[in-house]
């Protein structure tokens, strides 16, 4: 499209999308594989603006919103596991050879337990060009299923998601993600919502989308 084109990208939910298999034996890593994972994005963003409307002209209108979400209550029994595998691998080589050993999630579970807030504050925003048009904003790493639900439920024809907006709460895995277990929903600062936290997020962006489009939007920001 030429050097003169600017190009802005937005992740959207993508908490528990990657490139490659869960159960792949190696990961794919190095400039090949960022080369070929960025150029199959490239091609399909060209598909998508070959196909593209414009959106009928309109007043831009954007609304935010600060919210407060469940924050994981810890068991006792975790915390004292926790503190034993410290205690017992002081000086001692890490647990695993690849990956995230188990001594720093240990180390993390810990430090949570002191925190005493049960919530955790953060902020969305919803900006729309007319009725045609909405994009809504998910802090920290939301699960797709989330931006899915967004997008067919908001009041606009069309919506966007665009994730790690705005803030650093970390994962936001579905209810299901924590009876399935894995990486992303393991406790640690990067993951330390409550399993409810995430269908709230959702609700809360909805709300926003909805009192926007009743409002009138965008009549005025």
């Amino acid at each position: 499209l030429g050097q003169a084109v600017p190009v802005l990208f937005l992740n959207g939910a993508e908490g528990n999308v990657n490139h490659l298999a869960p159960d792949a034996a190696a990961r794919a890593t190095g400039f090949a594989e960022a080369e070929r994972v960025g150029s199959a994005l490239g091609a399909r963003a060209l598909e998508a603006l070959a196909a593209a409307r414009a959106l009928p002209n309109g007043r831009l209108a954007v609304r935010t919103e600060t919210v407060r979400l469940p924050r994981r209550v810890l068991a006792a029994g975790d915390v004292a596991a926790a503190e034993a595998l410290l205690a017992a691998s002081a000086g001692a080589p890490p647990s695993l050879v690849d990956g995230v050993p188990d001594e720093v999630f240990a180390a993390q579970v810990v430090k949570l337990a002191r925190i005493a807030e049960t919530t955790a504050e953060t902020d969305l925003a919803a900006i729309a060009l007319s009725d045609a048009f909405a994009l809504a904003t998910l802090p920290g790493e939301a699960f797709v299923e989330f931006g899915l639900r967004i997008k067919a439920e908001s009041p606009y024809a069309a919506t966007m998601v665009a994730g790690l907006a705005d803030d650093c709460i970390g994962y936001v895995p579905t209810p299901a993600a924590f009876a399935a277990g894995g990486y992303e929903p393991r406790t640690a600062s990067s993951s330390q919502l409550a399993p409810e936290a995430g269908p709230l997020l959702a609700g809360h962006a909805l709300r926003l989308l909805r009192t926007m489009r009743a409002d009138g939007a965008p009549g005025g920001a």
